[in-house]
């Protein structure tokens, strides 16, 4: 579950018992048989009981593990339940899950990821921001679906993640996606977890270009390429518009002709995670 270090133990003890066991986190509360489940031969309390009891965490690990209970499947209906059963004047915990289930009913679907949600937070502030964007064509046909886009603007924004945008064939299906997206007019901006722990940062970078007027405007027949170790510009390869994260426009090769070193704009190094 998001947002739960898995080497921390938690124990749920009967009424209002007061027990202090080195190396657990002691929850007390009533048990009732319908929060109750059995994994591998243990009794443990079940997810949306889960959610309830552990909500005295930081509000962000509680969003995070509320956003993956959402994402694998768990009844959102469900949960509020538990919540409002569980619920008594004046507590903070089950109140937390309770507000988090009302924003998450104008969003229609539940993040791609953690990293997902992260970047979310830390953009929460852009105008018109929406998650799991289907991009179309003039005639109505799917493009892409995209974690996060500001639709007025046509620009989309990636979570970036080693795990799901490094090798080949990810490589080539990211640059597949940037050039249906870029033949629609929308520019793509990435943000690593690294970016998203500087929201004002990130904010500018998705703004930038489409705010100033469009640094995109160069087209990929007239830009050049150079190596970072100060080769000779190459324009006789395609390469493919990439932004970074703080708003420059970065070109490189499409992957599968990818040279061993990175290729870079002038003065700017793409971002390795």
């Amino acid at each position: 579950m998001d947002g739960h270090p898995e080497d921390i133990l938690e124990l749920l003890v009967p009424g209002r018992r007061r027990l202090a066991v080195p190396g657990l986190v002691v929850h007390e509360g009533p048990m009732d048989p319908c929060d109750i489940t059995t994994v591998d031969g243990i009794r443990t309390t079940n997810v949306a009981r889960t959610l309830c009891d552990g909500s005295v965490e930081p509000a962000a690990a509680v969003e995070e593990a509320v956003e993956w209970a959402w994402r694998s499947g768990w009844s959102l209906t469900w949960i509020e339940r538990t919540a409002r059963r569980l619920h008594r004047p004046g507590q903070r915990g089950t109140k937390v899950v309770l507000d988090l289930l009302a924003g998450a009913a104008p969003r229609a679907r539940p993040t791609a990821s953690q990293l997902d949600l992260r970047v979310e937070r830390a953009l929460r502030d852009v105008p018109g921001l929406v998650r799991q964007h289907v991009v179309r064509d003039r005639q109505s046909r799917f493009v892409a679906r995209v974690d996060f886009a500001v639709p007025r603007r046509r620009v989309a924004v990636e979570a970036h993640s080693r795990r799901f945008h490094s090798g080949r064939r990810a490589e080539t299906a990211d640059v597949q996606r940037e050039s249906a997206l870029h033949a629609e007019g929308w520019i793509v901006r990435y943000v690593t977890d690294a970016e998203a722990r500087h929201p004002v940062e990130s904010r500018r970078s998705v703004l930038g270009d489409r705010a100033g007027g469009g640094q995109y405007a160069a087209t990929r027949s007239t830009t050049k390429i150079r190596s970072v170790s100060g080769g000779t510009p190459n324009s006789s390869l395609p390469v493919v518009p990439k932004a970074s994260s703080y708003g420059t426009v970065i070109w490189r090769r499409p992957p599968s002709r990818m040279p061993s070193r990175p290729w870079t704009s002038p003065g700017r190094v793409w971002p390795s995670a």
